[in-house]
Order: C-alpha cells, then sequence, then structure tokens
C-alpha cells in the first residue's frame, strides 16, 4: 500500500514569495516542479498509487499523484476531493465535470454546478432552476428535473423538491417517490433509518423511513448527522440546553449555551475554552485560556491559563501544549516560544499531517506531533548565494534544501513580540500631533504623525526571541503596560 505524503510548507521561503508545500514520504522530500499552495487528501487509486486535488501558488487546480506529477491540470478553477465511488469534480471554464482516480475526465466539464457522486449517483445542475441525476457514465439516470436536489444516502434515498414554491420529500435511486413531499426541509438519512426534516423554518425533529416523525418537530433546528452519528440542534425555549448535539434516537447526548455547530474526534467545543464529548466535559490537569478545536487526528492545539486549577486561584506559568480526547495534557518542549501565526492568526495543520509548527527560541521552527515531539525542523544557514532554508528530520539529519536567496522571509513572533515591534516612529519629533500620544491599531501601539509617514523605531537588537519565554512575557508585560494597552490575546478567537 502506498505510503500517504506529509505536507510540509516551507516557512522560510524567498522573500516575495508564498510559501510553497514539499511531499515528504518515507523520508524522501519532493518540491513539485509548479510551487504548490495548497493539497487535499491523497486517496488511493487502487493502482498503487495515490491522487489529491491541489492548487498552484497562483491558483490554478488540478489533480496530483504522490510524487507531486500533475495528473490532470493545472488550469482548473476549482478541484474537489474524490468521493467514495472514486469521482472528484472539478470546474474549467465555468462548467463542472467528473475526474476518476487516475486523472481522466471521464464526465467532461459541462453543467452549471454538481455535487459529488454518492452510491452511484450526482445531482447536476443542467439550466439555471433545474437538477437532474447522472451515473457514473455521464448518463441521466431517470427522466425526473428538480428544484433542489441532495445527495443519495446510505439507504439510497435523497431529499428533493420539485418546484421553487413545493415542500420537499424523497426518491429513490430509480427517481421514484419513496416519502411524498411534505417537508419545509429535509436532510439525508443516516445507515439507521433517521433524518432530520422540518415542518415549518423553526420547526425541526427526526422522521424515520416512512416519513412519521420519531422525534416531534419542536427544536428550532438541526443539522445533519455527522461521521460520529450526532446531529446539532437549537433549542431556544430552554436556556441551560439551547445548543447540543442529538443521537439516532433524538436523545440530547450534549448540551450546552455555546456549543460549536462541528465537532471532531467525537469531541465540540463548549464556550470558547472548553471542550466536551457524549460522555461529558473534558477534564485536564491545567486550566486552558485559549484552545483551537480538535481535528480528526484526535487532539487540539491548546495554551494553559495563568492560574492553576482548585481553590485558591495559584498563580502558573502559562504553556502551550496538545490537549488529547484522553484528558491528557502534553506541554511541548521549555525552548519552544510559541505556535507559528499567520497575521495573527494560528493557521489550521495542513490536510492529512498532524503536524503543529513552532517558533523556537533559537528561530528555529519545529513541526510537532500530538505528543509534542519533533518531526521535522527548519533552519535557515548562509551558502555561497545568500541565504537558504534547509529541512531536517527530528534527529537533525538534512533532507532537502531550497535554492539560495538574496533574503528570506522570517517568521515573526506574535503573542512574544518585542516591545519595539509595537512602535512606529516619525523622522522627527516635530511630526508628532500630539507628543507623548499613542493609539492602537492593528493589534500594534503607533505614534500619529503630522506628515502621514511612519518608519518602524528601532532599538534592542536582543529580541524576545533570544530570551526564555518567561523573561519574553516579562518584556513584553511591561512593554504593554508602559504603553496602556490590555495584553495580547490570539487574533480569531
Amino acid at each position: 500500500m502506498p505510503t500517504t505524503p506529509l505536507l510540509v510548507r516551507n516557512y522560510f521561503h524567498h522573500d516575495g514569495a508564498d510559501a510553497e508545500l514539499l511531499l515528504v514520504a518515507d523520508g524522501h522530500v519532493i518540491a513539485p516542479v509548479t510551487p504548490l499552495l495548497q493539497v487535499g487528501h491523497f486517496t488511493n487509486d487502487g493502482r498503487g498509487g495515490m491522487i489529491a486535488a491541489a492548487y498552484t501558488l497562483d491558483g490554478q487546480a488540478g489533480y496530483i499523484d504522490a510524487g507531486g506529477a500533475w495528473l490532470a491540470g493545472p488550469g482548473m478553477e476549482h478541484a474537489r476531493a474524490f468521493s467514495a465511488d472514486g469521482l472528484a469534480r472539478f470546474c474549467e471554464g465555468g462548467r463542472w465535470g467528473y475526474v476518476n482516480l487516475i486523472g481522466e475526465r471521464v464526465i467532461a466539464a459541462q453543467y452549471a454546478e454538481a455535487e459529488g457522486f454518492s452510491n452511484g449517483l450526482a445531482a447536476v445542475k443542467v439550466t439555471d432552476d433545474e437538477w437532474r441525476y447522472i451515473d457514473q457514465h455521464g448518463q441521466f439516470a431517470f427522466d425526473g428535473s428538480f428544484c433542489g436536489a441532495c445527495e443519495f444516502d446510505a439507504l439510497g434515498l435523497a431529499a428533493v423538491k420539485q418546484d421553487e414554491d413545493q415542500p420537499w420529500g424523497y426518491i429513490d435511486r430509480q427517481g421514484r417517490w419513496a416519502i411524498d413531499a411534505q417537508f419545509y426541509r429535509a436532510w439525508p438519512f443516516t445507515a439507521s433509518g433517521v433524518a432530520p426534516a422540518s415542518a415549518d423554518e423553526d420547526e425541526w425533529g427526526l422522521i424515520d423511513t416512512s416519513g412519521e416523525w420519531i422525534v416531534p418537530a419542536s427544536f428550532n433546528f438541526i443539522y445533519p448527522f455527522n461521521d460520529n452519528g450526532y446531529a446539532y440542534f437549537r433549542d431556544r425555549d430552554s436556556d441551560d440546553e439551547a445548543e447540543g448535539y442529538l443521537d439516532a434516537h433524538g436523545f440530547k447526548v450534549i448540551t450546552g449555551r455555546f456549543v460549536s455547530e462541528e465537532m471532531h474526534a467525537g469531541v465540540a467545543l463548549n464556550g470558547d475554552r472548553n471542550f466536551i464529548t457524549a460522555d461529558g466535559s473534558l477534564t485536564f490537569p491545567v486550566n486552558l485560556s485559549w484552545v483551537r478545536p480538535f481535528d480528526d487526528s484526535g487532539y487540539a492545539l491548546v495554551r494553559s491559563s495563568d492560574f492553576a486549577p482548585g481553590p485558591g486561584a495559584v498563580p502558573a506559568e502559562p504553556v502551550w501544549g496538545f490537549a488529547h480526547r484522553d484528558g491528557r495534557f502534553v506541554p511541548v518542549p521549555p525552548n519552544a516560544l510559541e505556535p507559528l501565526t499567520s497575521d495573527g492568526w494560528i493557521p489550521e495543520n495542513e490536510s492529512g499531517t498532524p503536524l503543529t509548527p513552532f517558533l523556537m527560541c533559537d528561530g528555529e521552527i519545529h513541526l510537532f506531533d500530538g505528543e509534542a515531539r519533533t518531526t521535522f525542523i527548519w533552519r535557515r544557514e548562509q551558502c555561497a548565494g545568500g541565504m537558504r532554508a534547509i529541512l531536517h528530520d527530528h534527529a537533525g539529519r538534512p533532507l532537502w534544501h531550497a535554492a539560495p536567496a538574496d533574503a528570506l522571509v522570517i517568521p515573526a513572533p506574535f503573542f512574544n513580540a518585542p516591545p519595539e515591534s509595537f512602535l512606529e516612529g516619525c523622522d522627527a519629533f516635530e511630526q508628532v500631533t500630539r507628543p507623548g500620544h499613542l493609539h492602537a491599531r492593528g493589534g500594534r501601539a503607533q505614534a500619529a504623525c503630522a506628515g502621514g509617514r511612519r518608519g518602524r523605531c528601532t532599538g534592542s537588537a536582543k529580541t524576545d526571541a533570544h530570551l526564555s519565554p518567561r523573561g519574553a512575557r516579562l518584556r513584553q508585560r511591561a512593554a504593554q503596560h508602559a504603553l496602556r494597552l490590555p495584553p495580547l490575546v490570539p487574533r480569531g478567537r
């Protein structure tokens, strides 16, 4: 069975260019000839190879193999993931079609819109207000056409409506009505024969395959069942159980006031820093001050708070780490400064690659797995042609290096930014309209200049990257106190 490549981004890329992706498998690194911005999940092609949707740095889409070679494209506008039927939809020239697992265009781009294949059929939009179903050969599966059409579910049923002002019902794979049109909206059935549906806009419940209500339409909204077997609901009539998840029997297995609509690995957010499952809230040996949602790898990036659990609010040193579903908190090594950020955001991990990049105190970038173990290391070095980035394995052995460049982009710390980075100066003191007056803008403090010109203030060459994490935090807090700014929090909370 082929090895699925890991996706590793070159964070020390050339100045003026975007950070391209490398493919790493079995210790070998591949830098595609056409630099890649994004790669989706790889799918086994059934012939000993793999295929994935990919986008180039300039936004062109297509499909590549595990070696980074193009099987279709680039040049497409959109490329979607493969379904279990072995087909993926793509958009080219403003029209949608389908490719197979070896990148062949088996159904030409001809539709205004298209859904993914499911159970052998796919819904395609053939005119402005008409949807039909096609088979894997691109032939119409039956004569019926619809105003709205969903994918076929595990029971071979699809929710459809024939006209804009008519209700939704369900058809079978031959286009025959299996459940009469009677619902304001309807979602796919689970394998056990349960589906969310609504009697009107604000009354949702669960139905069986005969169209009968097994849970009365009493909820304000119910989402389709997810891969974990739960359906997110909203119930505005209950303050304490306003949001949460239902199981296939209609029981509220997760409830709260601020439960997230998304769930991964059976874990949802409850509030902005708590995790919850069908078995109850997750607890950890530390309090959490910031969390990123769990992903399908089964853990989440988190940061502990300034106070230890228990009575007395005992001060504690904040630490970055990984929260696991079993209640473990795994801290990153002491020389890890902070997770890498992009414009103040902590980006998600690359597709199919459960590794989180961290900026280290010495300026290196380490990619940690969920146990906070180093998997890859990015370093930069001086060479004959200028500077170059080098990727190493966990033991420090070089795996790949980029071409030399005059200048490289050096990711800057965000949470431990040096005090001088909060300031912007003027060419002359007289240009300050109100001496000593500072205002916050974009998370940085700036001086208002009469001439409108701003130049970055220079300060000590010793930045927080050269200090211990504690020293960096103390230095930043001192600067924030002097500038009368509130403490920084991760953007995007």
